[in-house]
């Protein structure tokens, strides 16, 4: 990851999930993908994972272990060559996805270099007519 000025809240914020990674709980809740997961722009108990983590706890009646392993600015090839490993070492009870966001930003910036307008389905509000 290149330094911006938010690397030191995502370094804080990976940093909260480790903890949280290592408390011990009933059920395992594993989060992958990108800064959705992070919770960018959230508490972390705001974002979904942590009230999906909450949720789960309070519905089942048992203690549960979230991991995140999800990145900021990860695009559909990074999950898939680092985080499915990862995912494949823990005995999760419950996977959340949420993925693809970066690889339409990405692409979007591609087809306007080459001078090619997106397609209009995946172009933001702002620049719909």
């Amino acid at each position: 990851m290149s330094w911006s000025p938010r690397t030191p809240w995502l370094f804080a914020r990976r940093a909260a999930w480790r903890r949280r990674a290592a408390r011990p709980g009933e059920l395992l809740y594993v989060a992958i993908g990108d800064s959705a997961a992070q919770g960018i722009g959230a508490r972390i108990d705001s974002g979904y994972v942590g009230l999906l983590m909450a949720r789960l706890a309070r519905l089942s009646g048992r203690t549960v272990r979230t991991v995140d392993l999800s990145r900021y600015g990860a695009r559909v090839e990074s999950v898939l060559a680092e985080q499915l490993p990862q995912l494949a070492e823990l005995d999760a009870d419950l996977v959340t996805v949420a993925v693809g966001v970066n690889d339409v930003r990405v692409r979007r910036r591609a087809l306007r270099r080459a001078g090619r307008p997106p397609a209009r389905g995946v172009a933001p509000a702002r620049d719909r007519r």
